[in-house]
């Protein structure tokens, strides 16, 4: 009998559970901590494992089995071999496990407490954020709270593999962070005034990425490494961008709708021509030595100083927060396919924002943002591709 939720339910057995296809124990019996990943998936024999482990405790005889000598470098370095090394998304995650390592990669898991977590949480609040070449921001509650959740992760892998009998810091990890901070131009409206600005006031050569971003929400990298051959036309003005899993970072395959206004930008590129050949670049580097990618952060902050909007937080990936909250108002589902998004609660609480026209929809109530009249309220304004 495999591993099921009714399968766990009818064992009737405190403490039984599934995981990642077996039977996981973790129980308490006079005052004895039984956590053990049981080798097996039949509901049966899991059963009677738990029974005989629990006589062990109940008779004197169970030794919790842990690794003392294994250290949190000795972890992490597991984690990125067995798990981590082939993944896309494994540079994205590199310096978090190195600030990991720097503080606590001597630590030995069967002493490391709650005190040694909270330091670490202290220490890192003191440190300079690495994203601000000036060194006026220290590191987010939000940096630690990820960097904490890869070491728990980076255990629970070592506890899979059956080198740690439990996870000794996951009720540790949790950091305050207050309300997430979802940045956003007009207020998740489609062409609003504070787009048409920044688009008007950035240098051309960067004029093309950043209408990319803003029309498919894709995240930067995708962006920046799209390809010819990612384009297909399904019907007549009907295209997608087919996102490969390599380059995902989630490691899926997904596909973004082309609206008509980026269709006309890739046409006036060379889209349909041999010179849009399969794997050459969209947007190729302007200059060999510092290339777009590298200058389209710089080349946003001026665009921002020189419109007015600096200071308010905005960066290139608030163009893809932006246009998840307008496609989630059409259909959440779909939104979330689209813009490579696995967990629908990251997806609500970090990037969509609820618009005042969505909630007053609730009540049966019209709303229409001041910069747009009633009549056009849910409708994008016209908006021309300025030739680059």
């Amino acid at each position: 009998m495999g591993v099921t939720k009714s399968a766990v339910s009818v064992a009737g057995v405190p403490g039984l559970r599934a995981r990642n296809g077996k039977f996981v124990v973790d129980k308490i019996v006079d005052g004895v901590r039984i956590y053990k990943t049981l080798d097996t998936a039949d509901v049966n024999l899991a059963r009677k494992i738990v029974a005989r482990l629990t006589n062990e405790v109940l008779e004197g005889r169970y030794l919790p089995k842990r690794v003392s000598s294994l250290t949190v470098q000795d972890v992490l370095n597991l984690f990125w071999s067995g798990h981590l090394v082939h993944k896309p998304y494994a540079r994205c995650i590199k310096y978090t496990l190195n600030a990991i390592a720097d503080r606590l990669g001597g630590c030995e898991l069967s002493k490391i407490s709650r005190a040694d977590i909270e330091l670490y949480k202290r220490e890192r609040f003191r440190d300079v954020s690495r994203n601000d070449p000036k060194g006026l921001r220290t590191v987010s509650p939000r940096t630690v709270q990820k960097e904490l959740q890869h070491l728990s992760m980076a255990i629970n892998f070592a506890v899979d593999s059956g080198e740690l009998e439990f996870n000794p810091i996951k009720r540790f990890i949790h950091v305050p962070q207050g309300r997430p901070k979802k940045v956003v131009l007009d207020d998740g409206y489609d062409d609003g005034p504070q787009w048409r600005l920044l688009y008007g006031a950035l240098h051309e050569r960067v004029r093309h990425i950043a209408l990319a971003l803003y029309e498919t929400g894709m995240r930067p990298k995708e962006c920046f490494n799209m390809r010819w051959g990612w384009l297909s036309e399904k019907a007549p003005d009907r295209w997608v961008i087919t996102v490969p899993g390599s380059v995902d970072k989630t490691g899926n395959e997904h596909d973004v709708p082309v609206s008509l206004r980026l269709l006309e930008m890739f046409r006036s590129m060379g889209l349909g021509t041999a010179a849009a050949v399969g794997g050459e670049a969209v947007f190729p580097a302007q200059r060999k030595e510092t290339g777009v990618r590298e200058n389209i952060g710089t080349a946003f902050t001026n665009a921002l100083v020189r419109c007015g909007l600096g200071g308010l937080g905005i960066s290139p990936y608030a163009l893809r927060r932006t246009r998840i909250t307008v496609w989630d108002a059409v259909d959440s589902n779909a939104c979330r396919y689209a813009v490579g998004h696995v967990a629908r609660e990251v997806h609500l609480k970090h990037y969509v924002r609820i618009s005042p026209e969505r909630l007053f929809r609730l009540v049966g109530l019209d709303f229409a943002p001041s910069f747009r009249p009633a009549a056009q309220a849910g409708q994008a304004a016209c908006f021309c591709v300025a030739s680059a």
